[in-house]
Protein backbone atom coordinates (compact mmCIF):
# COMPACT_ATOMS: atom_id res chain seq x y z
CA UNK A 1 0.00 0.00 0.00
CA UNK A 2 1.27 3.60 -0.86
CA UNK A 3 1.93 6.01 1.99
CA UNK A 4 0.51 9.16 -0.08
CA UNK A 5 1.80 11.52 3.45
CA UNK A 6 5.60 10.43 2.44
CA UNK A 7 4.98 10.96 -1.58
CA UNK A 8 3.73 14.26 -0.60
CA UNK A 9 6.49 15.40 2.13
CA UNK A 10 8.69 14.38 -0.76
CA UNK A 11 7.97 16.75 -3.10
CA UNK A 12 7.20 19.61 -0.93
CA UNK A 13 10.74 19.00 0.19
CA UNK A 14 11.89 18.51 -3.81
CA UNK A 15 9.96 21.99 -4.35
CA UNK A 16 11.60 23.93 -1.65
CA UNK A 17 14.89 23.03 -2.83
CA UNK A 18 14.58 23.64 -6.25
CA UNK A 19 12.75 27.10 -5.39
CA UNK A 20 16.00 27.85 -3.35
CA UNK A 21 18.03 27.20 -6.03
CA UNK A 22 16.41 29.23 -7.92
CA UNK A 23 16.89 32.35 -5.65
CA UNK A 24 20.62 31.68 -5.17
CA UNK A 25 20.86 31.47 -8.80
CA UNK A 26 19.14 34.57 -9.65
CA UNK A 27 21.01 36.70 -6.98
CA UNK A 28 24.19 35.36 -9.09
CA UNK A 29 22.83 36.49 -12.30
CA UNK A 30 21.47 40.19 -10.69
CA UNK A 31 25.56 40.47 -8.95
CA UNK A 32 27.10 39.94 -12.20
CA UNK A 33 24.95 42.31 -14.46
CA UNK A 34 24.87 44.49 -10.89
CA UNK A 35 28.88 44.63 -11.05
CA UNK A 36 28.74 44.88 -15.21
CA UNK A 37 26.42 48.05 -15.48
CA UNK A 38 28.58 49.67 -12.51
CA UNK A 39 31.83 49.42 -14.45
CA UNK A 40 29.75 50.10 -17.58
CA UNK A 41 28.88 53.54 -16.10
CA UNK A 42 31.83 54.68 -14.62
CA UNK A 43 33.77 53.95 -17.60
CA UNK A 44 31.03 56.01 -19.49
CA UNK A 45 31.28 58.77 -16.91
CA UNK A 46 34.81 58.54 -16.86
CA UNK A 47 34.58 59.27 -21.09
CA UNK A 48 32.25 61.71 -21.09
CA UNK A 49 34.55 63.84 -19.12
CA UNK A 50 37.54 63.51 -20.59
CA UNK A 51 36.00 64.54 -23.71
CA UNK A 52 34.95 67.14 -21.53
CA UNK A 53 38.26 68.19 -20.54
CA UNK A 54 39.23 68.11 -24.46
CA UNK A 55 36.96 70.58 -25.18
CA UNK A 56 38.02 73.15 -22.72
CA UNK A 57 41.69 72.75 -23.47
CA UNK A 58 41.18 73.50 -27.36
CA UNK A 59 39.11 76.71 -25.89
CA UNK A 60 42.47 77.28 -23.78
CA UNK A 61 40.70 76.90 -20.32
CA UNK A 62 43.53 74.98 -18.79
CA UNK A 63 42.96 75.21 -15.31
CA UNK A 64 39.22 74.03 -16.11
CA UNK A 65 40.19 70.77 -18.17
CA UNK A 66 43.34 70.25 -15.74
CA UNK A 67 40.50 69.60 -13.04
CA UNK A 68 37.95 68.07 -15.48
CA UNK A 69 40.54 65.29 -16.72
CA UNK A 70 41.44 64.66 -12.67
CA UNK A 71 38.08 63.61 -12.50
CA UNK A 72 37.86 61.48 -15.18
CA UNK A 73 40.40 59.49 -13.82
CA UNK A 74 38.42 59.60 -10.59
CA UNK A 75 35.96 57.34 -12.65
CA UNK A 76 37.79 55.47 -14.35
CA UNK A 77 40.33 54.49 -10.58
CA UNK A 78 36.45 53.53 -9.14
CA UNK A 79 36.20 51.50 -12.19
CA UNK A 80 39.46 49.72 -11.78
CA UNK A 81 38.39 48.65 -8.58
CA UNK A 82 36.25 46.44 -10.33
CA UNK A 83 38.20 45.27 -13.14
CA UNK A 84 41.43 45.90 -12.60
CA UNK A 85 43.18 43.62 -15.46
CA UNK A 86 40.93 45.77 -18.06
CA UNK A 87 42.91 46.66 -21.02
CA UNK A 88 40.70 49.31 -22.19
CA UNK A 89 40.26 50.73 -19.00
CA UNK A 90 43.99 51.11 -18.71
CA UNK A 91 44.05 52.92 -22.01
CA UNK A 92 41.55 55.38 -21.28
CA UNK A 93 43.30 55.72 -17.78
CA UNK A 94 46.41 56.28 -19.92
CA UNK A 95 45.04 59.35 -21.86
CA UNK A 96 44.02 61.12 -18.98
CA UNK A 97 47.61 60.84 -17.67
CA UNK A 98 49.04 62.05 -21.30
CA UNK A 99 46.91 65.59 -20.59
CA UNK A 100 48.25 65.16 -17.63
CA UNK A 101 51.56 65.58 -18.87
CA UNK A 102 52.57 62.25 -16.20
CA UNK A 103 54.44 60.76 -19.08
CA UNK A 104 56.07 57.56 -17.01
CA UNK A 105 52.30 57.07 -15.30
CA UNK A 106 50.52 56.91 -18.98
CA UNK A 107 53.18 54.69 -20.38
CA UNK A 108 52.78 52.06 -17.89
CA UNK A 109 48.82 52.24 -18.42
CA UNK A 110 49.35 52.01 -22.73
CA UNK A 111 51.77 49.04 -22.38
CA UNK A 112 48.73 47.25 -20.26
CA UNK A 113 46.50 48.23 -23.43
CA UNK A 114 48.35 46.66 -25.21
CA UNK A 115 46.94 43.68 -24.35
CA UNK A 116 43.17 44.23 -26.05
CA UNK A 117 41.22 41.72 -27.64
CA UNK A 118 40.56 43.60 -30.73
CA UNK A 119 43.25 44.34 -33.26
CA UNK A 120 42.23 47.71 -33.90
CA UNK A 121 41.96 48.41 -30.28
CA UNK A 122 45.81 47.41 -29.72
CA UNK A 123 46.93 49.74 -32.85
CA UNK A 124 45.37 52.29 -30.97
CA UNK A 125 47.53 51.88 -27.51
CA UNK A 126 50.43 51.40 -29.18
CA UNK A 127 49.84 54.91 -31.30
CA UNK A 128 49.20 56.54 -28.31
CA UNK A 129 51.98 55.28 -27.17
CA UNK A 130 54.64 56.15 -29.28
CA UNK A 131 53.03 59.83 -29.53
CA UNK A 132 54.17 59.26 -25.51
CA UNK A 133 57.16 57.98 -25.67
CA UNK A 134 57.96 60.75 -28.29
CA UNK A 135 56.95 63.35 -25.43
CA UNK A 136 59.31 61.59 -23.00
CA UNK A 137 62.47 61.62 -25.59
CA UNK A 138 62.77 58.07 -26.12
CA UNK A 139 62.87 58.34 -29.97
CA UNK A 140 64.11 55.29 -30.90
CA UNK A 141 61.03 53.28 -28.87
CA UNK A 142 58.58 55.91 -30.60
CA UNK A 143 59.78 54.79 -33.80
CA UNK A 144 58.91 50.69 -32.89
CA UNK A 145 55.50 51.86 -31.71
CA UNK A 146 54.50 53.60 -34.63
CA UNK A 147 55.75 50.62 -36.78
CA UNK A 148 54.00 48.43 -34.59
CA UNK A 149 50.70 50.14 -35.47
CA UNK A 150 51.30 50.34 -38.28
CA UNK A 151 51.96 46.38 -38.69
CA UNK A 152 47.95 46.36 -37.37
CA UNK A 153 46.30 48.88 -39.34
CA UNK A 154 48.84 49.88 -42.49
CA UNK A 155 46.42 52.83 -43.77
CA UNK A 156 47.00 54.42 -40.56
CA UNK A 157 48.15 58.27 -42.29
CA UNK A 158 48.90 59.41 -38.66
CA UNK A 159 51.21 56.93 -37.56
CA UNK A 160 53.06 57.34 -40.86
CA UNK A 161 53.25 60.82 -40.18
CA UNK A 162 54.69 60.99 -36.88
CA UNK A 163 57.01 57.71 -38.15
CA UNK A 164 58.73 60.31 -40.91
CA UNK A 165 58.76 62.88 -38.05
CA UNK A 166 61.08 61.20 -35.83
CA UNK A 167 63.12 59.44 -38.15
CA UNK A 168 63.46 63.37 -39.71
CA UNK A 169 64.20 64.46 -36.53
CA UNK A 170 66.59 61.74 -35.29
CA UNK A 171 68.49 62.15 -38.72
CA UNK A 172 68.93 65.94 -37.97
CA UNK A 173 70.25 65.11 -34.43
CA UNK A 174 73.06 62.46 -35.62
CA UNK A 175 74.00 65.62 -38.45
CA UNK A 176 74.30 67.78 -35.99
CA UNK A 177 76.47 65.43 -33.37
CA UNK A 178 78.70 64.66 -36.56
CA UNK A 179 78.93 68.36 -37.37
CA UNK A 180 79.88 68.90 -33.60
CA UNK A 181 82.51 66.26 -33.42
CA UNK A 182 83.81 68.05 -36.81
CA UNK A 183 84.33 71.35 -35.65
CA UNK A 184 86.10 69.59 -32.06
CA UNK A 185 88.61 68.18 -34.07
CA UNK A 186 89.44 70.80 -36.60
CA UNK A 187 89.30 73.28 -33.39
CA UNK A 188 92.56 75.10 -32.21
CA UNK A 189 92.67 76.61 -29.11
CA UNK A 190 95.18 79.07 -27.86
CA UNK A 191 96.84 78.23 -24.06
CA UNK A 192 98.54 80.75 -22.50
CA UNK A 193 101.57 79.93 -20.14
CA UNK A 194 101.21 79.87 -16.35
CA UNK A 195 103.82 79.44 -13.86
CA UNK A 196 105.08 76.23 -13.09
CA UNK A 197 103.97 74.81 -17.13
CA UNK A 198 106.28 73.19 -19.32
CA UNK A 199 105.28 72.01 -22.69
CA UNK A 200 104.70 67.95 -21.32
CA UNK A 201 102.04 69.56 -18.51
CA UNK A 202 100.39 71.12 -20.96
CA UNK A 203 100.49 68.21 -23.59
CA UNK A 204 98.56 66.35 -20.83
CA UNK A 205 95.68 68.48 -20.22
CA UNK A 206 94.63 68.32 -23.31
CA UNK A 207 95.57 64.51 -23.79
CA UNK A 208 98.12 65.05 -26.08
CA UNK A 209 101.20 62.20 -25.47
CA UNK A 210 103.44 63.98 -27.00
CA UNK A 211 104.37 67.53 -26.12
CA UNK A 212 106.44 67.80 -29.44
CA UNK A 213 103.31 68.15 -30.96
CA UNK A 214 102.61 70.95 -29.57
CA UNK A 215 106.03 72.73 -29.74
CA UNK A 216 106.49 71.00 -33.76
CA UNK A 217 102.59 72.61 -34.64
CA UNK A 218 102.73 74.93 -37.26
CA UNK A 219 101.01 77.70 -35.63
CA UNK A 220 103.91 77.87 -33.34
CA UNK A 221 106.52 79.25 -35.47
CA UNK A 222 106.33 82.59 -33.66
CA UNK A 223 106.83 80.38 -30.49
CA UNK A 224 109.78 78.40 -31.40
CA UNK A 225 111.28 81.39 -32.99
CA UNK A 226 111.00 82.89 -29.73
CA UNK A 227 111.57 80.28 -27.26
CA UNK A 228 114.46 78.08 -29.48
CA UNK A 229 115.03 75.89 -26.36
CA UNK A 230 111.53 73.66 -25.60
CA UNK A 231 112.59 73.32 -21.76
CA UNK A 232 112.85 77.21 -21.20
CA UNK A 233 109.23 78.39 -21.75
CA UNK A 234 107.56 81.39 -19.56
CA UNK A 235 104.49 82.48 -17.94
CA UNK A 236 102.91 84.57 -20.37
CA UNK A 237 103.84 82.95 -23.62
CA UNK A 238 101.24 81.81 -26.12
CA UNK A 239 101.21 78.35 -27.42
CA UNK A 240 98.15 76.78 -30.09
CA UNK A 241 97.23 73.81 -29.04
CA UNK A 242 96.27 71.04 -32.37
CA UNK A 243 93.03 69.55 -32.18
CA UNK A 244 91.95 70.62 -28.51
CA UNK A 245 88.31 69.02 -27.42
CA UNK A 246 85.90 72.05 -26.91
CA UNK A 247 85.62 72.84 -23.07
CA UNK A 248 82.29 73.18 -21.83
CA UNK A 249 81.19 76.33 -21.00
CA UNK A 250 78.28 75.26 -19.03
CA UNK A 251 78.84 73.55 -15.34
CA UNK A 252 76.17 70.50 -16.14
CA UNK A 253 76.94 67.13 -17.14
CA UNK A 254 77.28 65.77 -20.41
CA UNK A 255 74.09 63.76 -19.92
CA UNK A 256 72.37 67.21 -18.18
CA UNK A 257 73.23 68.88 -21.25
CA UNK A 258 71.86 66.21 -23.50
CA UNK A 259 68.60 66.16 -21.73
CA UNK A 260 68.50 70.27 -21.79
CA UNK A 261 68.73 70.16 -25.71
CA UNK A 262 66.51 67.11 -25.70
CA UNK A 263 63.51 69.65 -23.94
CA UNK A 264 64.91 72.93 -26.61
CA UNK A 265 64.10 70.56 -29.05
CA UNK A 266 60.38 69.62 -27.82
CA UNK A 267 59.64 72.72 -27.11
CA UNK A 268 60.90 74.51 -30.44
CA UNK A 269 58.70 71.42 -32.35
CA UNK A 270 55.82 72.08 -30.11
CA UNK A 271 55.82 76.27 -30.51
CA UNK A 272 56.05 75.22 -34.55
CA UNK A 273 52.71 72.77 -34.11
CA UNK A 274 50.98 75.35 -32.17
CA UNK A 275 51.17 78.05 -34.51
CA UNK A 276 50.30 75.66 -37.62
CA UNK A 277 47.13 74.52 -35.64
CA UNK A 278 46.13 78.59 -35.02
CA UNK A 279 46.70 79.38 -38.64
CA UNK A 280 44.90 75.86 -39.41
CA UNK A 281 41.83 77.20 -37.07
CA UNK A 282 42.27 80.79 -38.48
CA UNK A 283 41.78 79.84 -41.79
CA UNK A 284 39.30 77.84 -41.15
CA UNK A 285 37.13 80.44 -39.31
CA UNK A 286 37.73 83.13 -42.16
CA UNK A 287 36.79 80.68 -44.65
CA UNK A 288 33.36 80.07 -42.40
CA UNK A 289 32.84 84.02 -42.23
CA UNK A 290 33.29 84.01 -46.12
CA UNK A 291 30.83 81.50 -46.93
CA UNK A 292 28.11 82.57 -44.80
CA UNK A 293 28.12 85.96 -46.38
CA UNK A 294 24.99 86.22 -48.62
CA UNK A 295 25.68 85.88 -52.71
CA UNK A 296 23.65 87.12 -54.88
CA UNK A 297 22.22 84.73 -57.62
CA UNK A 298 23.47 81.57 -55.53
CA UNK A 299 21.24 78.52 -56.68
CA UNK A 300 20.44 75.51 -53.94
CA UNK A 301 23.61 73.79 -55.69
CA UNK A 302 25.97 76.41 -55.34
CA UNK A 303 24.60 76.21 -51.40
CA UNK A 304 25.22 72.28 -50.86
CA UNK A 305 28.37 72.22 -52.90
CA UNK A 306 29.93 75.34 -50.57
CA UNK A 307 28.53 73.22 -47.81
CA UNK A 308 30.27 70.32 -48.64
CA UNK A 309 33.70 71.64 -49.26
CA UNK A 310 33.66 73.10 -45.71
CA UNK A 311 32.67 69.52 -44.45
CA UNK A 312 35.66 68.03 -45.94
CA UNK A 313 38.29 71.13 -44.68
CA UNK A 314 37.06 70.42 -41.16
CA UNK A 315 38.02 66.65 -41.57
CA UNK A 316 41.09 67.46 -43.25
CA UNK A 317 41.53 69.65 -40.23
CA UNK A 318 40.43 66.83 -37.37
CA UNK A 319 42.91 64.80 -39.20
CA UNK A 320 46.06 67.23 -39.24
CA UNK A 321 44.83 67.05 -35.49
CA UNK A 322 45.24 63.66 -34.78
CA UNK A 323 48.89 63.82 -34.92
CA UNK A 324 51.55 65.35 -32.79
CA UNK A 325 50.11 69.06 -33.56
CA UNK A 326 46.88 68.39 -30.97
CA UNK A 327 48.08 68.02 -27.15
CA UNK A 328 45.51 65.34 -27.09
CA UNK A 329 45.79 61.68 -27.60
CA UNK A 330 44.64 59.73 -30.26
CA UNK A 331 40.98 58.62 -29.92
CA UNK A 332 40.51 58.74 -26.36
CA UNK A 333 37.67 58.27 -23.97
CA UNK A 334 36.45 55.39 -25.79
CA UNK A 335 33.42 53.04 -24.45
CA UNK A 336 34.80 50.11 -26.49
Amino acid sequence: MLDKSSNYEKEVTGLRKAYILLIITMAIIWANLAWGDSFSSLNKKGNKTYKEGEELLLKGEKNKASETYEQALKYYRDAEIEKPESPELSYNMANVMYQQEKYQDALEKYYKGLSADKVQHRAWAYYNLGNTLYRSGKYYEAIKAYSKCLELTPGDEDALYNLNLIQNKIKERQDKDAQRQQNQKQKVEKYTVKPGDWLASIARQYGIGDWKKIYDYPKNKEFRDKRPNPNRIYPGDVVWIPGAEEQSQSSQPPDEQKKKEQRQEQQEMQQQEQQAQSQEEQKKQEEKQQQMQPKEGMTKQDAERILNALKDQEKDIQKKQKRLTQTAGKRGGKDW
